[in-house]
């Protein structure tokens, strides 16, 4: 998990990495990665990693939840 101060009003943003957010949605993280390169997930590059918020997992969950 990582966690970057917001310079604006000072409240903590969690991020998930790669591999993190790969465990929760139960798929490999190969498989995340193309799902991001492809726009199904959205996520965050910070310096050379890619980062996942709550939201966005949980979001992308409903949506294969779904079968959209």
């Amino acid at each position: 998990m990582l966690s970057i101060n917001c310079r604006n009003c000072g409240h903590d943003n969690e991020y998930m990495n790669l591999f993190e957010a790969s465990q929760v949605i139960g798929m490999h993280p190969e498989s995340l990665r193309r799902l991001n390169r492809f726009g199904d997930i959205e996520s965050r590059n910070i310096e050379r990693g890619v980062y996942f918020t709550d939201e966005q997992v949980k979001e992308f969950l409903v949506r294969k939840q779904e079968g959209v």
